[in-house]
């Protein structure tokens, strides 16, 4: 019975451009020989790839959309956040905390989801009490704390929504413009 076998192994650390992976480590074993008159020829690869990338507080973003609400704990603004790294490349599958600067006086959802391919992910924002809130973001792996904190405007009774139209669309010189204002 003749056995032989041979085995090497090869290991490269390469660098790649991926989205917050700076180092990948390729392994790769191969055997090849004779196993009790059988041909032997077995190869596996493994990539490993480290990330060592962390969300930037400068970079990412919070943003409210509306920034004006009606404080009547129904309406709500939504806030979306992206983070990025210092590569202002997306960070994806992190989990974001959202806080307000009044507290309890304020009711927030949470992002039901961590941030997507892009980066980003977004919560609510409602209140009963009028007033200034600004929003806070927190990436939870690496509790970083956003530096943008934008500001949503609870507003007492109604919000006033002023609408201007023209009629006609086109005028030339000489012709009567009619605006209306709602």
């Amino acid at each position: 019975m003749r056995c032989l076998i041979r085995q090497f192994i090869f290991c490269a650390t390469v660098l790649l451009t991926l989205p917050g992976v700076t180092a990948a480590q390729v392994l790769q074993n191969s055997a090849s020989g004779e196993l009790n008159g059988q041909s032997l020829d077995v190869s596996q690869a493994t990539v490993t790839l480290t990330r060592f990338a962390t969300v930037d507080a400068v970079n990412s973003t919070v943003t409210v959309n509306p920034a004006i609400v009606l404080a009547d704990g129904v309406a709500s603004s939504t806030v979306t956040v992206t983070l990025l790294d210092a590569a202002n490349q997306p960070m994806p599958g992190r989990t974001v905390s959202l806080a307000s600067s009044r507290g309890a006086l304020d009711m927030l959802t949470q992002p039901s989801n961590p941030t997507d391919i892009n980066g980003v992910t977004t919560g609510e924002i409602r209140s009963v009490t009028p007033g200034a809130a600004q929003v806070q973001a927190t990436d939870v792996l690496d509790n970083v704390l956003l530096n943008d904190q934008p500001t949503v405007l609870f507003a007492q009774g109604e919000v006033l929504l002023l609408t201007m139209t023209v009629s006609p669309g086109r005028a030339t010189v000489g012709d009567v413009v009619t605006y209306t204002i709602v």
